[in-house]
């Protein structure tokens, strides 16, 4: 294979990891706060759900971010992928 059909299967399998990630945050964020308040009703529950959902999603883009950067220092990445994936402008 080369350099950009590796790209191209790293992006999608990052998609598909950062989805599973942000949904096992949003899980567990939905489970400790409902054991914290276990009595939500109207809008206090919604807000809490849109807090909840913009965690997750903060938390799997920092995660993201905090494995790749490891994996960058651990194996030389440039070998395998198109170099737009380096760019140290975002990681």
């Amino acid at each position: 294979m080369n350099k950009r059909m590796n790209t191209v299967l790293f992006l999608v399998g990052a998609v598909l990891f950062i989805l599973v990630l942000m949904m096992f945050y949003f899980l567990a964020f939905l489970g400790i706060g409902s054991l914290l308040m276990p009595d939500q009703t109207g809008f206090l529950a919604q807000a809490t759900w849109v807090v909840f959902f913009l965690s997750a999603l903060a938390a799997s883009w920092f995660t993201y971010r905090w494995l790749f950067r490891i994996l960058r220092e651990r194996i030389r990445l440039e070998r395998y992928f198109d170099p737009f994936l380096f760019k140290d402008k975002w990681f």
